[in-house]
């Protein structure tokens, strides 16, 4: 249900709120001892993510991301684990991503717009959710 969210975010150009729950996603598939950085899904999200930053004109994230999918794809084949300086040099954490994230609000006209936005979003997912169930 997250990736058809974050699929209609990225179709109305909401590509903050994209990135978000694509890169939220992102992690925890990575995390995941199931699922892991070089699974087919996580890689959709990865290449998802990688689309929304590029189109938001963050190119040195979107060319991390990059590196992070060849990598992912081609390690796929040699049952490669990244070294832990590796993960750090990539921030693989986000923690830089938290602090800008934290340091940046918004004025209080663009949280308008981004709320009269959300309701068409949300509207648009209840839709879709009402049309999956049947």
């Amino acid at each position: 249900q997250y990736f058809a969210l974050a699929c209609i975010y990225l179709k109305k150009g909401r590509l903050d709120s994209a990135e978000k729950v694509l890169s939220r996603l992102m992690r925890v598939r990575s995390d995941s001892l199931i699922f892991g950085p070089r699974h087919d899904e996580t890689l959709l999200f990865m290449r998802k993510l990688h689309e929304s930053l590029k189109r938001q004109h963050k190119f040195k994230a979107a060319s991390l991301m990059e590196a992070k999918i060849e990598n992912a794809e081609r390690s796929k084949d040699e049952d490669h684990e990244p070294a832990l300086y590796e993960m750090c040099v990539q921030d693989q954490c986000g923690a830089w991503e938290h602090i800008c994230d934290a340091l940046v609000d918004p004025s209080s006209l663009e949280k308008e717009k981004i709320e009269k936005e959300n309701e068409v979003v949300e509207e648009s997912r209840a839709l879709w959710l009402s049309l999956r169930k049947t």
